[in-house]
């Protein structure tokens, strides 16, 4: 079960992906801008968080050297979208009106 501090996480790191050019944005950098938010969050619990918006839909990740790291290039989904406007529930997600 995610925590009220996982959910919070991965609505960030959703609208941070949203929020960029054209729904795109690397990996490094949605990380730096959860840290500049605010949150502790290492490479580790963001590359899980990270997992857990792909498996569910909400992200799609592209790994740009594979054989060297995890860096993504990131887009947002769909679902993705529906999730932060909250018109879909992801429940490992905190929906607009908890916030």
């Amino acid at each position: 079960m995610a925590t009220a501090v996982d959910r919070e996480i991965r609505r960030h790191l959703l609208r941070f992906v949203h929020d960029a050019r054209d729904g795109e944005e690397f990996s490094r950098v949605v990380h730096q801008q959860l840290i500049t938010y605010g949150h502790r969050i290492t490479w580790q619990e963001f590359d899980r968080h990270l997992t857990y918006l792909e498996r569910a839909g909400c992200v799609q990740g592209r790994f740009l050297r594979p054989a060297v790291d995890r860096s993504r290039q990131l887009k947002i989904t769909q679902k993705g979208i529906d999730v932060l406007e909250g018109s879909v529930q992801e429940p490992g997600v905190m929906p607009p009106d908890e916030i």
